[in-house]
């Protein structure tokens, strides 16, 4: 709530605190004394903590009363307070507010579609209680129709689960499509559409929803619905329902291998889209498919069709595909005669990337000198440093080359930068807060409330907040992974001044005694395992993979009993620091020796499997390892071995009086 003055208070933090006890009276007290802090920041989260554990009456007087004044998270307190009259059914007055609510312009599309869902609630019930309950209402009909599958469509359907409405076989359709549950979908599809199936009357959501369907459901003969689908869009002319039908006879036709008709297809959508993202999504596709018919002909393709590119980073993945190709298949001359394309149409950071792999080329002698005459080694790398969108890996290879101090090649980061908030009430409201949270070391929160309010605060502050949680972590390890997150943002967050002592709080030596312990026995640098860390674990010791890897080295239960069995360890506990950095020790140092002491192979195998690894040194014999890297075919396995390079670089100079060129030639060696 926005008013006269502004002040947060320790109410909220008061009230969570009373939460993880499990004491809700004592938590609800202190969160209606939040309310009243003036602080629009603590009001709205007090505001939601109330919604989830007070009574519906009460949730309806607590957001009425938030609703009052003009507040920074309007659009938020609103949602509350709809949610709120839904539940005490006052759907008349739901139904004008979601009305007033989605006649504004600043609705991103998830609150767009909470108010779809509650209008079509409100317009149900309304009627119901006037005894002209209908589902065939043109709005019930819109969500249920054209605005793409959510959660708030589940809901729903949940909803009405008991009632009987025409539409509601559709709709459960749908939902399985975006649940891809394609064998339930292809059970209501038989059961009530089957031959009788038409695309010429559905919405260009719908023609979308059947898209997937045939697509994956694998079911259906591909080329023959591309043809249906085809049909339809050269009937229908240049309209949406016919960019979805255009795409996805594309999708049909590459699936049933017919490449010609898949191209012309995606070009047809391309022509029918509606917006720079629908444009740039048909032509992806097209691009992506003349590069599987041949290399030629993407090349000609990008030459003619990279002019009406909307947005170049959406291109981004296929250029590194394309890289990938040329240079495993040790196509040096045509990589470095891509130069034109790649700077007429490539994103920034693509072109970072690029002039490191050329000039590395050119300097290794793989490309005859002459063809590339006027292109300068020396030159390309510093363009890498100096592309502010290079990543660091290329920024500290570059600087290598070039034979630039450590300092000085992480200096080419360091920037100072003018900060102007959009609005200087919030961003008090925001430090208020945050100054709070840090007091009460509710250190989740505070990084919660700065993510969704960065744009309100400067990099010299969450630099600030980034020390504080720094200091705090000394006596709580559970902040270690937060004082990353937060000196992560400082360093890529406009306003203040990037600096040595920033990179120590992104790089810090956590775990100090492990490391150093583990590294000695086991024959590593400390710098390498460090890197291994940061990037495995960002330091929290208690992360575990969707893959199941577990912990600050990120092992697999299964490999941690083999290391276990080895080391002669009967009970271990893999979220214990000193067990993990032990095994993950180890475990590295075993990848090293079994590959010949090459250290950048032993990091990818540490990612990707030691029996991938060798098999592509026999497919990409005789390459600098640098280079081998950007052969490999899996995009994680290359990204992996750039970053903890990079990271081991940062941290052997930072703290181990190595340069970077000792750090780099001992991993690239």
């Amino acid at each position: 709530m926005l008013s006269a003055g502004c002040s947060a208070s320790d109410s909220y933090f008061l009230g969570m605190e009373q939460l993880d006890r499990g004491n809700t009276v004592k938590a609800q007290k202190h969160f209606e004394k939040a309310l009243k802090a003036n602080n629009s920041v603590e009001e709205y989260l007090a505001l939601q903590e109330l919604c989830k554990i007070a009574p519906a009456n009460k949730r309806l007087s607590y957001t009425k009363k938030c609703k009052k004044t003009t507040h920074v998270l309007e659009i938020d307190v609103e949602n509350l307070y709809v949610q709120a009259l839904v539940d005490n059914r006052q759907y008349s007055k739901a139904l004008s507010e979601c009305e007033v609510m989605l006649a504004r312009k600043d609705l991103d599309f998830l609150q767009r579609s909470w108010f779809q869902y509650c209008k079509s609630i409100s317009l149900l019930e309304t009627k119901r209680s006037l005894g002209k309950y209908n589902f065939d209402d043109e709005y019930v009909l819109y969500f249920m129709q054209e605005t793409a599958v959510n959660d708030y469509h589940k809901d729903f359907l949940l909803r009405y689960q008991d009632e009987e409405f025409p539409q509601k076989t559709f709709l459960k359709f749908r939902v399985l499509v975006a649940d891809k549950d394609y064998l339930g979908a292809k059970e209501i599809f038989d059961e009530e559409y089957g031959k009788s199936f038409s695309l010429e009357n559905l919405k260009p959501s719908q023609v979308s929803d059947f898209g997937k369907f045939i697509l994956f459901s694998q079911k259906f003969d591909n080329a023959e619905w591309a043809q249906k689908f085809a049909s339809v869009a050269r009937e229908k002319g240049n309209c949406r329902e016919s960019f979805y039908l255009h795409f996805y006879a594309g999708r049909l036709y590459d699936k049933a291998k017919d490449l010609k008709n898949s191209s012309d297809e995606f070009l047809a959508s391309a022509e029918c889209s509606f917006s720079d993202a629908t444009y740039d999504n048909a032509l992806w596709y097209y691009l992506s498919e003349r590069k599987t018919v041949s290399e030629a002909d993407f090349l000609a393709a990008l030459e003619k069709y990279g002019p009406t590119i909307k947005s170049k980073g959406y291109y981004s993945d296929l250029f590194e595909q394309v890289f990938v190709n040329m240079l495993s298949g040790r196509r040096w001359t045509a990589f470095c005669n891509m130069n034109s394309l790649v700077s007429r149409f490539a994103a920034e950071k693509v072109k970072g990337y690029y002039n490191y792999i050329f000039a590395r080329l050119l300097q290794e002698g793989f490309v005859n000198r002459a063809s590339f005459s006027s292109f300068d080694e020396d030159k390309l790398f510093r363009s890498v440093i100096e592309n502010p969108a290079s990543s660091t890996y290329y920024i500290m290879l570059s600087a290598e080359r070039l034979g630039m101090t450590p300092k000085a090649a992480l200096e080419t980061l360091f920037v100072n930068e003018e900060f102007s908030t959009p609005d200087e009430k919030t961003t008090k409201e925001v430090i208020e807060f945050l100054d709070y949270a840090l007091k009460h070391k509710r250190i989740k929160e505070l990084y919660s409330v700065y993510k969704n309010f960065r744009k309100y605060v400067s990099s010299d502050y969450v630099a600030n907040l980034a020390y504080k949680v720094n200091e705090l972590a000394k006596k709580d390890e559970s902040f270690y992974p937060y004082v990353l997150r937060l000196a992560s943002w400082a360093i890529f967050t406009e306003g203040g001044g990037k600096n040595l002592a920033l990179y120590e709080l992104y790089y810090p030596q956590f775990y100090k005694k492990e490391v150093h312990k583990m590294t000695e026995k086991y024959g590593l640098e400390k710098y390498l395992m460090y890197g291994l860390i940061h990037s495995e674990s960002f330091f929290d010791k208690n992360v575990e993979s969707f893959a199941g890897a577990i912990g600050l080295c990120q092992l697999m239960p299964s490999t941690a009993n083999d290391i276990a069995k080895k080391l002669k360890i009967s009970a271990y506990d893999l979220k214990d620091a000193g067990t993990n950095i032990e095994f993950g020790c180890f475990y590295f140092a075993e990848m090293i020796r079994r590959l010949d002491g090459s250290v950048m192979s032993a990091i990818v195998s540490y990612n990707s499997g030691i029996t991938r690894v060798r098999n592509w040194h026999k497919k990409y014999p005789n390459v600098p390892i640098d280079i081998f890297i950007e052969m490999l075919p899996i995009q994680e396995s290359r990204g992996y071995g750039k970053k903890v390079l990079s990271a081991a670089a940062i941290y052997g100079f930072l703290y181990y009086g190595t340069t970077t060129d000792e750090v780099i030639n001992s991993i690239l060696r």
